[in-house]
């Protein structure tokens, strides 16, 4: 892989730098540890499919979605779709879109209660619908904050932050460049998914930085009206 070509530019826990490339190796690792056969995106897909989409009953949730699910999926900046003469639906991401969409840094199509089903995991200690899929250490490993983020997930650092001012201090997610998100706080056993498709009919439209706060800011009060700001 070229991948591993590539040279260290900070230390684990040095700084914070956002990159797609930890997760796609993170994909390979998941094919080799599994015993799957190390080349094609084919053999990570059906580990997918083994390991989440069977046992969680996921069938709206998947990569490479074919034709039939296109009146489901909304639409995106379609400038780089057309540039390569691709099929659609294809995911927004263009190294994504260039492994034909089964990549390990983004091209998961789903609606937002089966991704709660998926994300539930986190909540629930590594363990969902009766069913352990990761071990209590490993979640803790990916959600314990390093600097502003963890491994792979962001968090609440401010009362500014995406996921508002009620969410606890406790919080991790993760914001998808199209406008989606999920925020778990462990604190008030609260989890959140929102999905939109901000980038259509482009990308300069940055209002999704307003709405993200209010709408976790509303659907906390509405649980608690008595839920006070963190400062």
């Amino acid at each position: 892989m070229t991948l591993f070509d590539e040279t260290l530019v900070a230390f684990p826990g040095e700084r914070t730098i956002y990159s797609d490339l930890n997760f796609l190796l993170l994909q390979e690792i998941v094919i080799r540890v599994s015993k799957k056969t190390p080349f094609g995106n084919v053999s990570f897909y059906d580990y997918y499919k083994e390991n989440f989409i069977t046992p969680l009953k996921l069938t709206q949730t998947l990569f490479a979605p074919d034709s039939s699910f296109i009146s489901r999926i909304a639409p995106t900046d379609s400038l780089f779709q057309e540039k390569i003469n691709a099929r659609k639906p294809l995911v927004h991401d263009p190294t994504a879109a260039i492994a034909k969409g089964i990549a390990g840094n983004a091209g998961l199509f789903s609606n937002a209660t089966q991704i709660a089903s998926l994300a539930s995991i986190f909540l629930e200690n590594g363990s969902t619908q009766s069913i352990r899929f990761l071990m209590p250490k490993t979640i803790s490993i990916f959600t314990k904050k390093i600097t502003d983020r963890t491994l792979g997930l962001d968090t609440k650092t401010s009362s500014s932050s995406m996921c508002g001012k009620y969410f606890s201090y406790s919080t991790y997610g993760h914001l998808g460049f199209t406008g989606t998100s999920f925020w778990i706080d462990p604190e008030r056993k609260l989890l959140v998914v929102l999905l939109t498709n901000r980038v259509f009919p482009n990308q300069t439209n940055k209002l999704i930085a307003k709405f993200r706060p209010l709408i976790h800011d509303a659907i906390v009060r509405a649980i608690d009206p008595f839920a006070k700001p963190l400062n």
